[in-house]
């Protein structure tokens, strides 16, 4: 007795169309989206610039930090904290953020004349 032969493969489910069609589309789903905590940018005008901070319930992300002509910045940050200062010749303006196991707090203070 002869073996049963194999059985047919399955039908290609999109086979190829025929010369000036189009293969029928699949509807997709549409994309999801995530869940983000709500966030608000906040902007904080100093002497010597202005910062811009996006401050979340848990956090706080540095947005833009723009100096006045003839100022110059720097920023630090850690993974809790972060600070802004603007400078020109003996005086600073310094802007600190925290969020250490509480929602994001903004200082602002000038040292120098």
């Amino acid at each position: 007795m002869a073996p049963d032969p194999a059985p047919d493969p399955s039908p290609d489910p999109d086979p190829d169309p025929t010369p000036g069609t189009t293969a029928a589309s699949r509807p997709t789903t549409p994309a999801r989206k995530t869940s983000s905590p709500p966030s608000t940018v906040h902007s904080y005008p100093v002497l010597g610039g202005r910062v811009a901070l996006d401050q979340r319930p848990t956090e706080a992300k540095l947005v833009s930090a723009v100096p006045e002509a003839g100022w110059s910045v720097q920023v630090w940050h850690g993974d809790q904290w972060m600070q802004i200062n603007f400078s020109k010749d003996d005086r600073a303006s310094v802007v600190m953020v925290s969020w250490n196991d509480h929602p994001p707090t903004v200082q602002t203070f000038v040292v120098g004349n």
